[in-house]
């Protein structure tokens, strides 16, 4: 058993697909196979069950997988640890934005000012952040948030509309009033998506969902030609071509909470923890 075999069983684990997982892990498929069936005869029970194209963990590869987890986890941050203790600091931060994603240039633009050198990687997919990324930052309603996050700032969320609409003139709008829109929602993997359907369901309708898409900007430009409204934060971009009207809420207080959590299972650099300290700075100035 080595490293290689590990991660080749953390992968497949994860991906319940074997020529997925060989992908992803730059192997062949026969490779992969091999290395799964020599980890097999090594601890001697099988730790999958094959059904069609697939290749699902049974009770045995549950058992091992929690342990391969946290051995990678620990290995991972001795690594990480050992590199900064010898002036070898790696120089990323590996953020996972769910949501609030508005507000990451100018976060970024300012964090640089102080340490220029700093490598950003930024992705959007839950599963990623849960092994390789130091942060999420995200929102929520209230105070509900997730274990270890650290509150950043609360903002207001605005019925947002096409120049064209009839709301458009409004100074001020009951959500309830809006019952009969069409609306425009962020995927799933958006925090913004149960929070404006929270919303909706707590005006007394339930949405007519008429789009859903991944890209807010494609949102906010499909608002702008009016094929939908939306609950938003404010919008940051006021040019002609994305320009959306966005009426305060009248009926209740509608806002989110945005936050970070890191990722306890990443080792977190002297780097890293900067940019938590200068991300709590940063929101509770600019909202």
């Amino acid at each position: 058993m080595n490293l290689e075999t590990l991660y080749a069983f953390q992968k497949t684990a994860r991906l319940g697909h074997l020529t997925e997982a060989a992908v992803q892990l730059n192997i062949s498929q026969p490779a992969l196979s091999r290395s799964i069936h020599t980890l097999e005869k090594e601890i001697g029970a099988p730790l999958f069950d094959r059904i069609g194209n697939r290749i699902i963990l049974n009770e045995n590869g549950r058992v091992l997988l929690e342990t391969v987890n946290k051995m990678l986890s620990d290995y991972e941050q001795t690594v990480e640890y050992i590199r900064e203790q010898n002036h070898m600091e790696n120089n990323s931060i590996r953020l996972c934005i769910t949501s609030a994603g508005v507000h990451v240039p100018e976060l970024i633009r300012g964090f640089k000012q102080n340490f220029p050198d700093t490598i950003f990687y930024i992705c959007s997919d839950l599963k990623e952040f849960s092994r390789e990324y130091h942060f999420m930052i995200g929102c929520t309603i209230g105070k509900a948030l997730p274990e270890g996050a650290i509150p950043l700032a609360e903002e207001p969320l605005y019925f947002s509309v096409s120049p064209d609409s009839p709301f458009a003139k409004k100074t001020s709008i009951r959500l309830a009033d809006a019952r009969d829109c069409n609306f425009l929602f962020t995927a799933r993997s958006n925090s913004m998506y149960d929070i404006q359907l929270y919303y909706c369901r707590k005006a007394g309708f339930e949405p007519d969902i008429r789009m859903i898409s991944e890209k807010t900007n494609i949102i906010e430009s499909l608002v702008h030609i009016d094929e939908g409204v939306c609950l938003f934060p404010k919008l940051s971009l006021r040019d002609e071509d994305l320009y959306c009207v966005q009426i305060p809420v009248s009926d209740m207080d509608c806002r989110r909470l945005i936050y970070i959590q890191p990722n306890r299972s990443v080792y977190q650099t002297e780097l890293a923890r900067e940019f938590e300290h200068f991300c709590i700075r940063f929101f509770r100035s600019k909202i």
